[in-house]
């Protein structure tokens, strides 16, 4: 990625960035606060939850650039990108999955799934950018 322009890379970092933060707040929302109302979520959590996909189309473009740039140089190939497409490419499917599943079931098993993996995703994204860091050029 650092041989794209400045602001597609900020576009990128920003993207991610915001993304994990809004899933992160809304994974505090939905464990760690109770709802007001007897039944339901938070009543930040709606909107919270509409910012999130609003970012997550945004992010899914922006996964198939750099996919598409870091296959364009392959002798700069980092030894991270493979997890962080991987992970990417996980939360993009059970994210997306989210709207057509109609067992609650299932919808629960991929939510938790999608919330962990999520969480996770910021310890990939950051060794890939450690190694952009330590990469000279």
């Amino acid at each position: 990625m650092r041989e794209s322009a400045p602001l597609l890379r900020t576009a990128v970092h920003a993207t991610f960035s915001l993304m994990w933060l809004v899933g992160a707040a809304l994974f505090v929302l939905k464990h760690f606060f109770e709802s007001k109302v007897a039944f339901g979520p938070h009543p930040w959590q709606p909107p919270l939850t509409q910012v999130h996909g609003i970012l997550a189309v945004l992010a899914t473009f922006l996964f198939g650039w750099i996919v598409a740039a870091q296959r364009a140089q392959p002798q700069r190939q980092r030894a991270t990108a493979p997890l962080l497409f991987v992970t990417l490419a996980w939360l993009v499917v059970t994210g997306f999955a989210l709207f057509f599943l109609v067992s609650e079931e299932w919808r629960g098993v991929d939510a938790t799934l999608h919330e962990f993996v999520g969480l996770a995703f910021l310890l990939p994204w950051l060794a890939y950018l450690a190694g952009a860091a330590r990469r000279p050029g």
